[in-house]
């Protein structure tokens, strides 16, 4: 009696592990091309990306109080991408410098409106994800900071209507 129903489960499992390794082997296929699933780790509770004409706000939830930072699009000299070693997983993380890394702003993969901001880099600055992704996602698990806009070097990009 119970029989049919285990089998049911077990088949009803298996089809999912299946999806499941279809959708990784998948991610890693794209990450090996040099490019990033959009939206894949992004959650608010990691932390808010804004994207405005004048340039981005970053808003990070704390413990006891939020974190924001605003960033100028005529402010920023240099775009920088590096991982973060979480010992188990890399985070890709870039930091949007001022005059100085005192002033720098950084932001992560795992923050709601990376995509948005990458796409926003890609337009404004020129950059793109096969420029740098492929020289800071590997080897795992090192830093690998790049510079991937010097902004002493090139003019941004005009945006229609920015």
């Amino acid at each position: 009696m119970f029989l049919p129903a285990i089998v049911i489960c077990l088949l009803r499992d298996r089809r999912r592990k299946r999806k499941r390794d279809r959708e990784f082997r998948q991610i890693l296929e794209d990450a090996k091309a040099g490019r990033i699933p959009e939206g894949l780790l992004e959650e608010p509770k990691n932390g808010v990306i804004g994207i405005e004409d004048d340039g981005f706000t970053v808003t990070v939830p704390g413990r006891r109080t939020t974190h924001r930072e605003a960033m100028k699009w005529g402010d920023v000299r240099e775009v920088r991408a590096f991982k973060e070693d979480l010992y188990t997983v890399d985070r890709i993380c870039w930091r949007f410098c001022k005059d100085d890394d005192e002033r720098a702003v950084d932001v992560n993969e795992e923050m709601l409106g990376f995509a948005e901001l990458r796409k926003s880099i890609e337009s404004r600055f020129g950059v793109r994800d096969e420029d740098w992704f492929q020289d800071v996602a590997f080897p795992a698990f090192v830093e690998n900071m790049t510079v991937i806009w010097p902004g002493q070097e090139q003019k941004q990009k005009p945006v229609p209507g920015g």
